[in-house]
């Protein structure tokens, strides 16, 4: 079995929506996952056509990937700042991917699956943390997670320098076919 993985790259936002519950927007939270805070002057929210932010108490949204400057939604340890994708931050390229295995479990069944993970990628490259965004089901989370934290990335760059950031990732599982 190959599970098909794509790194969609910069609609990282998302990911700070999950960890609070899907509200369509992030506004200012603040909460600790193992050493990670978000908190932002911008909210953020996804559509089909992409990730979408706007300085809080503006009515005006713009597509992240349009905005020329730095955006900061979080903080690593109370210190590293987190950036989601615009122009100024260059976004974190996986160097080092390894294939999650199928669920034993949907084995019999032949389902396929897919998960999309929101992942934090520290100024090493080193994934500090992991949270499903949408899911076939908890065993295909359990074992995209599982794989996605053994990735390694080369970190995301502002002004040439490597910062974190968010990132989303696909996982898509297909059916491992019987071995003749």
């Amino acid at each position: 079995m190959r599970p098909s993985l794509s790194n969609r790259g910069w609609c990282p936002v998302v990911a700070a929506i999950v960890l609070f519950g899907w509200t369509g927007t992030l506004a200012q939270t603040t909460g600790a996952n193992g050493g990670i805070e978000f908190s932002s002057d911008f909210e953020i929210k996804i559509e089909h056509r992409g990730c979408l932010l706007r300085q809080k108490e503006s009515t005006d949204w713009r597509q992240c990937s349009k905005v020329n400057e730095p955006v900061a939604v979080g903080l690593i340890d109370g210190v590293q700042k987190i950036y989601v994708g615009t122009k100024a931050v260059k976004p974190p390229k996986a160097v080092y991917q390894t294939e999650p295995a199928y669920p034993a479990s949907k084995i019999s069944s032949g389902e396929n699956g897919g998960v999309t993970l929101f992942v934090v990628v520290d100024d090493h490259g080193k994934v500090r943390l992991v949270k499903v965004r949408t899911t076939s089901g908890p065993d295909f989370s359990k074992e995209a997670i599982e794989g996605v934290t053994r990735w390694t990335f080369e970190p995301a760059r502002l002004k040439g320098e490597p910062v974190a950031a968010l990132i989303s990732v696909d996982v898509n599982f297909i059916t491992p076919r019987p071995k003749y």
